[in-house]
């Protein structure tokens, strides 16, 4: 440490590198020598970096920390400067990278530390420098109000509220965003934390009672009876999504005042389509101050974050985040202003222009989404009453088009998945976006899409549900989920003929049709299995079918194995199948909501976490499961699928 006692000796102007590899660890952080960077994994709580206990005499010091988050969707990453077990300063992280500063005080000689506190969020420090400060010379003041102001002024301008002032900001978006979030007067909260900031929201006007009650009333289901859950909003997650149905409602979004009694009104809402194909809502009001409420940046549909624009305070759900944050909300804020100066013209005219509700539908790209909660989501707002205009994508999976041709729904357009085109489109054609979501699938809206899909497949494929319908009938059909990308059971090809030869034994007398579904690069794997079982029983290939034939065996078979992911959906929330599923140890996790969307569904088993050998401990990673294992388990699930269907039968 002689260097550091030299270099930070006396005032100077030069920065002290602080050697990374000096740095202590915890909660997985290491230092890469192959990058000179320390990198923290994230999912875990604490201090992840500490160091490096730099010997100082008394004066003011200051450090510079290039920081960079990564995975995290809303960070909880804390710097600190701290001198003998007492913090001198500290800075939240909101930027994905930034150079965060940090000074402080020392009042007797002692050794200064560096440390880093996470909340599951994980980060690279690409360096850190300090160096010794003359206070008089070098203490910069505080950002006069009037700057803040003209930031503030130059933010309204970009997002096109500004209606005298067309020019665009002086400021890059992306600067003028990170000015504005890097500010340290900025409160980026959740909402756990707004009583402890009481005071400080009661300045800007706001009622912290307001805000949590808002995020209750839609985010969780305090304020319902349990025994009086609305249709297809009795599964999982526990969120009531009540502001969609009142919005198709009011045609606004109708509020509790967040400043005091009274209501806020908006009706104005901007779609931005995400990378993750999800359609994010901003939905903003004027009066009393400008507030920017985003809902539906993610799966769930929830409410996510309340940003009270001119007051630089932004509030999003703590308990939820994990699900209504499915999107970074930072990169998301830069997309929404980017659209926004882009179009500063349409942004303008659409505030003062008549709207339409308008529900939109069926972008995310995910098949198990797509049906857990956007086809859920249109049917609960079919069920409630409501027979809105809807805003749908290009088709994929089973079209929403055609699972509602019988609704009488008025469809304005399926567009392809572009930013622009959809932020143009719903701007110019005034339309108030409502994104409906359900959390649940019963089994009304189930039977509901195999009739859709027995006749889409008809229509795509003359002819084809009847062959299945000829060969399934008097026949034990397995449903057998292949891998081979990612994810992917070492065994599988084992385990198939081994749970073939294992229903044999059980039933000698009746024909096995064994259906193998996959993607189009599980073509080897199938044709394995066919020549091993080929003598034993029918084999059908069907890593070429397209979803609804699919669909289509997945509601006729009698047994199935599975993956967990989306080969899982069609099986299990849709058919309600009996079976197994298997997956890396993070896809098991998933086990403990996934019989909770299909309500009334309880016919799944899988391995326990110690029954599955990783290859790595990764998403997406290879493992193996020992394949009487998963035979035991299929006969087991099989047995008492049969032991319902006969009290059923009896009662």
């Amino acid at each position: 440490m002689d260097e550091a006692v030299q270099a930070l000796s006396e005032p100077t102007h030069d920065f002290w590198p602080v050697p990374l590899a000096r740095m202590s660890c915890a909660l997985g952080t290491a230092y890469e020598p192959d990058t000179g960077a320390l990198c923290c994994p994230g999912g875990a709580n604490g201090f992840a970096m500490y160091g490096p206990y730099l010997p100082v005499e008394p004066g003011l010091y200051e450090v510079v920390i290039d920081v960079e988050l990564t995975g995290q969707k809303n960070p909880k990453l804390y710097l600190d400067l701290w001198i003998e077990g007492r913090v001198l300063t500290k800075r939240a992280v909101l930027l994905d990278r930034g150079h965060i500063t940090l000074r402080g005080w020392v009042p007797a000689a002692s050794r200064l530390e560096i440390r880093a506190h996470t909340v599951g969020t994980g980060f690279v420090i690409h360096g850190i420098s300090t160096r010794r400060l003359d206070p008089t010379a070098e203490i910069v003041p505080s950002p006069a109000e009037s700057m803040k102001d003209l930031r503030r002024q130059q933010l309204r301008t970009a997002l096109g509220v500004n209606a005298d002032e067309a020019q665009e900001p002086s400021l890059r978006v992306e600067a003028l965003l990170d000015s504005t979030f890097s500010d340290p007067g900025f409160l980026f909260l959740d909402d756990s934390e707004v009583a402890a900031h009481e005071i400080a929201l009661a300045r800007g006007g706001i009622q912290s009672l307001a805000v949590q009650l808002l995020f209750a009333r839609n985010n969780t289901r305090l304020m319902q009876k349990s025994d009086d859950l609305p249709e297809l909003m009795n599964g999982y997650p526990d969120i009531s999504n009540a502001l969609q149905l009142d919005m198709l409602r009011d045609g606004a979004m109708v509020i509790p005042s967040l400043f005091g009694p009274g209501a806020m009104t908006s009706r104005v809402s901007f779609p931005v389509l995400s990378p993750k194909s999800v359609v994010n809502l901003f939905y903003e009001f004027d009066e009393p101050h400008h507030v920017i409420i985003g809902v539906n940046t993610s799966w769930v549909g929830a409410l996510s974050f309340v940003w009270f624009v001119d007051l630089d305070i932004l509030i999003y759900d703590a308990s939820l985040h994990w699900l209504t944050d499915y999107e970074p909300t930072l990169p998301i804020l830069r997309r929404f202003v980017t659209l926004c100066a882009q179009h500063s013209a349409a942004a303008r005219a659409y505030r003062e222009a008549g709207k339409t509700p308008t529900c939109i539908s069926g972008f995310i790209a995910n098949m198990g989404h797509y049906f857990w909660n956007e086809v859920s989501g249109l049917e609960r707002v079919l069920r409630a009453g409501y027979r809105p205009q809807v805003l749908l994508a290009d088709a994929r999976w089973l079209p929403l088009r055609d699972i509602f041709s019988d609704d009488g729904l008025s469809i304005v357009a399926e567009v392809e998945p572009d930013p622009d085109a959809l932020f143009l489109i719903a701007l110019n054609r005034g339309l108030f976006l409502v994104r409906p979501t359900g959390n649940a699938i019963d089994a009304t809206l189930a039977a509901k899409i195999e009739r859709v899909n027995r006749r889409v497949l008809d229509s795509q494929r003359p002819g084809q549900i009847a062959d299945v319908d000829v060969t399934t009938e008097g026949s034990f059909v397995l449903f057998f989920n292949l891998r081979a990308h990612n994810k992917s059971w070492l065994e599988q090809i084992e385990g198939a003929v081994e749970v073939v030869a294992r229903l044999k034994q059980l039933d000698a007398s009746r024909r096995i049709v064994l259906f193998l579904d996959g993607y189009a690069d599980c073509a080897e794997i199938a044709a394995a299995i066919r020549e091993r079982l080929a003598p034993t029983c029918q084999v059908i290939d069907g890593t070429h079918a397209p979803f609804a034939e699919t669909l289509a065996w997945a509601y006729r078979c009698d047994l199935f194995v599975a993956v967990i992911g989306s080969g899982l959906v069609p099986l299990t929330w849709l058919a309600g199948k009996p079976g197994v599923c298997h997956g890396d140890h993070r896809h098991l996790d998933q086990m403990s909501f996934w019989p909770l969307v299909r309500l009334g569904y309880d016919q799944l088993s899988w391995p326990r976490h110690e029954d599955v050998v990783m290859v790595e401990d990764a998403w997406y990673a290879n493992y193996s499961v020992p394949t009487a294992l998963i035979a035991d388990l299929a006969v087991d699930q099989l047995r008492k699928s049969v032991e319902v269907a006969a009290r059923a039968k009896n009662s």
